[in-house]
């Protein structure tokens, strides 16, 4: 089941946008989505004042919540990042007004000491990609947030249905069919979010019969070789 959608994550072009661009974003999400639907808007700026502002002109265009990102550093070359440590984001869960993260990193054992160090604070954990969904939720993820999603939703709610089945009486044949469904998945979610990324995501939501739509400067289109990559990719899923 799709509990909400995320307007403006890493997955995308928000970083092209302007500020005009990204609230009439949220206001048009806002008239698609339903009202039974969470609508979680991408808020996060350079700059704290910003990241404020932006919250408080994204709720008011009709935004649940936000979504925000750690501040980025220069460090060398193409290493950027600030890496929120376990305690940092057991201290963070404590505030009431911050109800969940959702986590990239890949690191399976630190999310489920991120889900052991802030149960009972009313705080959510989410994986961060479709490429160790199912992983995640075995060590209690209750959720994703991830680029595949715009591509395959059908399969990864699939993904997810089979592991919740997999606590039923049906618990082999479940989880024999969940980790054949999640092997099938990485090699797409790769090409979508690390190794084409953006401009293969439009693409693929072309082919799955979405609307992907060109991406904006400085990205560019596939190559033709690079288009016939994502096509045998997905053609499976077709």
């Amino acid at each position: 089941m799709v509990s909400g959608y995320l307007v403006q994550g890493s997955n995308g072009e928000t970083v092209s946008l302007s500020t005009e661009e990204r609230l009439l974003l949220i206001k048009q999400a806002r008239t698609f989505i339903p009202r039974n639907k969470i609508l979680l808007a991408g808020a996060g700026c350079e700059g704290t004042m910003n990241t404020i502002k932006m919250c408080e002109e994204m709720a008011a265009a009709g935004a649940d919540a936000v979504m925000l990102v750690s501040p980025s550093f220069y460090k060398s070359g193409l290493n950027v990042g600030v890496d929120l440590s376990v305690a940092a984001i057991r201290t963070l869960s404590q505030h009431p007004n911050i109800c969940g993260i959702k986590d990239s990193g890949g690191d399976v054992t630190k999310l489920a000491a991120l889900v052991h160090v802030t149960a009972g604070n009313n705080f959510q954990v989410l994986a961060g990609s479709a490429g160790y969904l199912l992983a995640a939720l075995h060590v209690g993820c209750v959720g994703a947030i991830c680029g595949l999603a715009n591509v395959l939703p059908r399969e990864l709610c699939q993904l997810f249905d089979l592991f919740v089945a997999t606590t039923s009486g049906t618990a082999h044949a479940a989880a024999s069919e969940a980790l054949s469904l999640q092997r099938r998945l990485i090699e797409p979610n790769s090409a979508v979010t690390k190794t084409l990324g953006v401009p293969a995501m439009k693409f693929a939501m072309d082919i799955m019969g979405y609307y992907g739509g060109p991406t904006r400067s400085p990205l560019l289109p596939l190559l033709a070789d690079q288009q016939e990559a994502v096509k045998t990719l997905f053609n499976e899923f077709l």
